[in-house]
């Protein structure tokens, strides 16, 4: 299951990057910005890290940890979550603005395939919003039962 979602994760932001790459043509005299920097710097990276995670779970497969290991990977995975929540919320608004002035402009590369791929994005959006939302609120849970032992 691990590494189809990953391979979902890949399909996903490489047709996302691929969109944004195309955008930057000068012959399409399409808004480029911030936003579009940081789509395809987040699409490239999560390209990257989900083929590491498939590369090292075919690899290695899954080995136990003992408890000090864990406690030492739990703190940084704290840290490393937080980061990922945070990219993942500035990626949702990006993706999201983005489109939105895109849909707006007078961009000559605009088509009605790219509408289409817009819809898409729009879904991808409220999913991605919903499961963060889903994952906070089982990291707040989980540190709440946490406090009280």
């Amino acid at each position: 299951m691990y590494v189809l979602t990953n391979i979902v994760s890949i399909v996903i932001n490489a047709v996302i990057l691929a969109m944004m790459i195309k955008l930057r043509d000068a012959s399409c005299h399409c808004l480029v910005d911030w936003r579009n920097w940081f789509i395809v710097v987040y699409s490239s990276l999560v390209i990257v890290l989900s083929l590491v995670g498939i590369v090292m779970r075919l690899a290695g497969g899954k080995k136990k940890k003992n408890i000090k290991e864990l406690s030492t990977l739990s703190s940084t995975m704290f840290v490393i979550s937080l980061v990922m929540t945070a990219s993942i919320l500035l990626n949702i608004y990006a993706l999201y603005s983005y489109t939105k002035d895109l849909e707006t402009s007078q961009c000559d590369c605009i088509t009605s395939r790219n509408s289409q791929l817009f819809g898409f994005i729009y879904y991808y959006i409220r999913v991605s919003l919903i499961l963060v939302t889903v994952g906070l609120i089982l990291v707040g849970i989980g540190y709440l039962r946490s406090e009280k032992k």
